[in-house]
């Protein structure tokens, strides 16, 4: 049986648990909305081939929670957007790669 305020800590202690675990947001895709606007956007579109994908910088802050900025290498197949009518055989993409 519990007196006073030695009842309200139990309590108190699952609510602050259950609050904690449903404000985590993990680290997700972007929504179809968001990726839509993008595609948008984006002044390039191509399709092709990835000839290699490497680490150019490790920006970690924290020991926990590596961060890369990764660069790929595209060998291009087709064009079908872009802002000239320059012809393009390779492009690099830089992405942010968070390890799990």
């Amino acid at each position: 049986m519990c007196r006073g305020k030695f009842c309200f800590l139990p309590f108190f202690s699952f609510i602050l648990l259950f609050m904690t675990i449903f404000e985590m947001k993990p680290n997700a895709a972007p929504s179809p909305s968001e990726i839509e606007k993008a595609k948008q956007e984006a002044p390039l579109h191509v399709i092709g081939t990835v000839t290699s994908d490497q680490l150019y910088k490790d920006i970690t802050e924290e020991k926990e929670i590596p961060v890369q900025i990764r660069k790929i290498i595209l060998d291009v197949r087709q064009i079908l957007k872009a802002p000239t009518n320059e012809i393009l055989t390779t492009v690099d993409i830089f992405y942010t790669y968070i390890p799990s």
